[in-house]
């Protein structure tokens, strides 16, 4: 790894304290089948990471989420407010102000 000897001192010593930090610790991880059964999305780094509950023993992600649709009365779909229009004027919002 090269570090940018640009950035400021402080930031550099923040870096070198966080690659010391992950070289030596673990992480636990929730993911899904599809990433770390199948590697998809190129996601390999997993494939041979060590799995808590065996993939035999595990529900499919399918099951969990027909199990979360029956369990709500209705399913209502809203604006986030995440994706903004570039083509139309925005408006500031009164929480925003």
């Amino acid at each position: 790894m090269t570090l940018n000897r640009s950035l400021p001192v402080r930031t550099l010593l923040a870096v070198i304290a966080l690659i010391a930090v992950m070289a030596f610790s673990t992480a636990t991880l929730a993911t899904t089948n599809f990433l770390y059964v199948d590697s998809g999305d190129g996601y390999t780094m997993l494939k041979n990471s060590k799995a808590l509950i065996p993939p035999e023993k595990r529900e499919l992600d399918s099951d969990i989420l027909q199990r979360a649709i029956r369990s709500v009365r209705a399913i209502t779909p809203r604006v986030e407010g995440r994706i903004k229009r570039l083509d139309q004027i925005q408006q500031p919002r009164p929480d925003c102000e």
